[in-house]
Formats: C-alpha cells, structure tokens, sequence
C-alpha cells in the first residue's frame, strides 16, 4: 500500500505540477492576451484618434473649400453684378446721348425754322418796303405830273390872259402886237 500510496502521492504530485503548470500557462496566456488585448486597446484609442484628426482636417478643408467656394461665388457675383451695372450705365449713358441728340437735332430745326421765319419776315419786309417805295414812286410821279400838268395848265392860262391882254392893247398900239407876236408860246 505503500507502493500504491506513494503512487498515489507521486500521481497526486505530478497532477499538482501539472495544475500548477497549467495555471502557469494559463496564466501567461492570459497575461499575453491582455497584453494583447491593451495593444489592441491602444490601436483601437489610436486609430479612433487617427479617424478623429482625419474627420477634423476634412472638416477644416471642407470649411476652407467652403469659404473659398463662398468667396468665389461672392467673387462671381460681384463681378457679375458690376457687368450688369456698367452694361446699364452704358444703356443709360447711350439713352441720355440719344435724347441729348433728339434735343440738340431738335433745337437746330427749331433754330434753322426761325432763320427761315426771320429770313421771310426780311424778304416779306423788303417786298413791302420795295412795295412802298414803288407806290410812292408812282405817287410821286403822279405828284410831278400833276404839278407839271398844274404847272403847265397855269402858264397856259396865263399865256391866254396875256394873249387876251395883248389883244385888248393890240387894238390900242400895234407895236404891242408885235411883242406879243414874237413872245413863245408853251405847247400843250
């Protein structure tokens, strides 16, 4: 029994080491898992952190894309609101020209229809004034006519009552015939 006691004693012992052996691997086992397990951990917190920065610098380029997208647009905008402003300046300046030009082509017709007007006023007036001058050219000689048919119709009267005279004193001298004879007579 002996025999089988100290079999059993080695058995026991044997399955003592090997528990203890056991343990002892399971042990490392263990500790190398949560070894593992903390390098996993770490690599996990650093890649989170990795994903982390990465999300932050795509958020920070986004935002900078966004405010250059912005800016440009702004840019753009500006730009084009200022075509638009100088293309409607120039409208408006071509506008303001043109009625300039109606209005100046407008005073220079009303400017050439007055020199027309006061040039007939000065023709009508130099007609009128010619007109006058002619009537009293006519009136004039009319004037000298009848002064001059007056004129002549008093010296023949004057003829005749010299000549009626005469003929009174021709009966009382002759030689008064004779004067009277040799005086002219005016011709009608």
């Amino acid at each position: 029994m002996e025999k089988r006691d100290l079999a059993k004693s080695i058995l026991l012992e044997l399955e003592s080491e090997h528990h203890l052996k056991v343990q002892e691997e399971v042990r490392s086992k263990l500790a190398l898992l949560e070894v593992c397990h903390q390098n996993e951990i770490h690599r996990t917190i650093s890649a989170f952190a990795r994903l982390q920065k990465y999300a932050e610098s795509r958020k920070e380029i986004d935002r900078r894309l966004d405010v250059h997208f912005q800016r440009r647009m702004a840019e753009v905008l500006d730009k084009h609101l200022s075509m638009v402003q100088r293309d409607h300046e120039q409208k408006s300046q071509i506008v303001e020209r043109r009625i300039r030009d109606d209005a100046a082509l407008e005073e220079a017709k009303r400017k050439e229809q007055a020199v027309k007007e006061e040039k007939l006023r000065q023709e009508r007036a130099q007609q009128e004034a010619e007109a006058r001058q002619k009537e009293a050219a006519k009136l004039a000689a009319e004037a000298r006519k009848t002064a001059f048919e007056a004129a002549k119709k008093e010296a023949a009267e004057k003829q005749a009552a010299k000549l009626r005279d005469a003929a009174a004193t021709s009966q009382s001298s002759p030689d008064l015939q004779n004067n009277i004879a040799g005086t002219p007579c005016l011709k009608n």
